[in-house]
């Protein structure tokens, strides 16, 4: 995987190794992840309302957002990680109660983001999708996380006061109107991988734990 912070016009999403993972401990990030990017047919982006968690107050705006997920071996070493297709996956299920068997993607570009618990900075993953008329994300979500969604103009988005957005929000669509400024000669149907039964614990990819012992 390319871990320069670049746009990605018409690829797929990329595939995590450990050299990655290794790699993104050295740059001295804490955590990767997914910043989903959904825009309808009038250019407006998919923007989530927060619940009140240690990472936001309650209100704030910000994009469907998840933490990869890893599980340890007992030393607190990364022993398998879940992929960028597997995350955006659950993160649509448990953020939005949403279970598509595909996706239009324009492609993806990465960018640092921080983490809003005053843990760091993620390494980012922001898959750029078309949804259409973008009328079934519009909901009340029964989630923990989640309590409704609207879609908005990015210029909308970048004058409202910063405290109703998460930390990050107008960076976030600043690098998105950049990536949309520019053709995109073609885009990907990409199937969504089924969420399976996995074995262990699995949780929040803590890149401090990322040893050379990972492979």
């Amino acid at each position: 995987m390319n871990l320069d912070r670049q746009h990605f016009r018409g690829h797929a999403l990329p595939e995590v190794v450990p050299e990655d993972v290794r790699a993104l401990a050295r740059k001295g990030y804490v955590r990767m992840g997914v910043l989903a990017l959904f825009v309808n047919d009038n250019g407006e982006v998919l923007m989530l309302r927060h619940k009140r968690s240690t990472k936001n107050r309650a209100g704030q705006l910000g994009p469907l957002g998840e933490t990869m997920e890893a599980t340890l071996a007992p030393d607190g070493d990364i022993l398998d990680i879940e992929q960028p297709v597997q995350c955006l996956t659950r993160g649509m299920l448990e953020e939005l109660e949403l279970a598509p068997k595909s996706i239009e993607l324009r492609g993806y570009f990465t960018t640092d983001w921080e983490t809003g618990d005053g843990v760091g900075v993620a390494f980012a993953i922001c898959p750029v999708i078309d949804c259409g008329d973008g009328a079934r994300f519009l909901r009340d979500p029964n989630t923990p996380e989640i309590a409704g969604t609207i879609f908005m103009k990015p210029d909308d988005i970048m004058v409202l006061p910063d405290e109703e957005l998460r930390p990050g929000v107008k960076l976030l669509i600043r690098e998105l109107q950049e990536f949309l400024s520019r053709p995109i000669k073609s885009r990907r149907r990409m199937s969504l991988r089924p969420l399976q039964l996995r074995l262990g614990d699995w949780e929040d990819v803590d890149l401090r734990h990322a040893s050379q012992a990972w492979s």
